[in-house]
């Protein structure tokens, strides 16, 4: 889930712990149906909850990192298709927040610029 400058597992521990690899400065794209948007880690995952959630979650353990996105505008966001991505020679990932090696990530970027 994306709520202003946080993405958020929603669920146990061991779903905030695949926010784990992250480290302050990394540069992380947002995938989907191709890669929507890419920003830096601010905040890495602690391994702490959320408490209170910053969500209108209420049922459920909120675990987030902080990120400061290139397109602000999530209504309006610039997606580098899957397809475009399959022509640069790399295979899609499934929905998730991810770091790519420095020379997949600057081909992508510019595609997003």
């Amino acid at each position: 889930m994306i709520h202003k400058n946080i993405v958020c597992t929603d669920g146990p521990k061991r779903y905030g712990k695949l926010l784990n690899p992250t480290q302050v400065g990394d540069i992380v794209f947002l995938s989907g149906k191709g890669i929507l948007n890419y920003g830096e880690v601010m905040h890495p995952y602690t391994g702490v909850k959320n408490y209170p959630p910053v969500t209108d979650n209420n049922y459920l353990d909120e675990h987030s990192i902080d990120i400061d996105w290139h397109q602000k505008d999530f209504d309006r966001l610039k997606v580098v298709s899957a397809s475009a991505i399959r022509k640069l020679g790399y295979g899609l990932f499934v929905p998730t927040i991810v770091s790519l090696a420095s020379s997949v990530a600057e081909k992508i970027i510019g595609k997003l610029k």
